[in-house]
């Protein structure tokens, strides 16, 4: 095999991922928004959409995972560095953080943080 025909396989597997991965979950969500009526609201999928793109600037390591079989997570502040924030309940479908935009209801990029580590735990 060719160096031309081995990066034209790659070139196209990368389409065809692509394609599966994100246009097609893009693509689904729209239809199954019109079919059951679904309003977007922009401005919330954009806040969220950023805190996801923070989160991911937050260590692993900075986070502390249920010690003692707790039900509480502590995530270092990165930008205050001895802050420790502390989110109750992280298991379950509304936990909170004591970070203050999470106080006013506003997606949090620890609550993020954590519960894509335990997705994936």
């Amino acid at each position: 095999m060719s160096f031309r025909e081995w990066f034209t396989g790659c070139r196209f597997n990368w389409l065809i991922f692509h394609l599966v991965e994100d246009a097609l979950t893009h693509y689904w969500y729209g239809v199954k928004c019109k079919l059951f009526g679904y309003v977007k609201n922009k401005k919330q999928e954009g806040i969220v959409a950023s805190t996801m793109l923070r989160a991911q600037d937050i260590l692993d390591s900075n986070v502390l995972l249920c010690p003692n079989g707790e039900d509480i997570t502590y995530v270092a502040s990165i930008n205050h560095t001895p802050k420790v924030w502390t989110i109750h309940t992280p298991s379950f479908e509304w936990p909170q953080c004591d970070y203050p935009f999470a106080k006013q209801g506003i997606a949090c990029k620890h609550v993020m943080k954590v519960f894509k580590m335990l997705q994936h735990s």
